[in-house]
């Protein structure tokens, strides 16, 4: 009888090894408990090159609207930068072939704010967040218009994060 329920036991493990860690399934994020993070992002966008720092996946690429590799991480292998207009510059990412993530970047016309419309395919639901950046330093003569140090000081979601 002890020998049956030891098989029994052995035959069930595998099933509660497969269970749901308390990591898996659905997080929300309250809008009104919400920060924007404190420190800057850095984009520059000339000669070609598009680099970003305090960005999610810090990247350096070029800039023609073509997939890269970039630093494999959870979501995404390559990165498209395309400068629309001397004020917008389109992101986009994938993972092996399957957009991820897109970004519109726009700067307003004296410069001072750009608003990041992004919308992130990760989930089943798509979501799509609007984040709006104080400039609080230019960048370099002849940078496109994106280029400098942007915090952020707003931000507002649609759809489940």
């Amino acid at each position: 009888m002890r020998m049956r329920k030891v098989f029994l036991l052995l035959l069930f493990l595998p099933l509660s090894a497969r269970a749901q860690s308390p990591f898996d399934g659905t997080w929300l994020i309250d809008p009104a408990n919400f920060r924007p993070p404190q420190e800057p992002a850095e984009f520059l966008l000339a000669d070609g090159m598009f680099r970003c720092t305090g960005c999610t996946g810090n990247i350096s690429i070029k800039a023609d609207g073509q997939d890269h590799s970039i630093p494999e991480g959870p979501y995404w292998n390559t990165a498209s930068v395309h400068a629309v207009d001397g004020r917008t510059v389109e992101i986009i990412t994938r993972q092996n072939g399957r957009m991820f993530y897109s970004e519109m970047d726009t700067v307003s016309p004296k410069g001072s704010e750009l608003v990041q419309l992004a919308k992130d395919t990760t989930e089943a639901k798509a979501v799509t967040t609007e984040t709006r950046f104080r400039r609080i330093k230019k960048g370099p003569v002849g940078a496109h218009a994106v280029s400098g140090a942007w915090r952020a000081y707003r931000w507002r979601s649609r759809g489940t994060v």
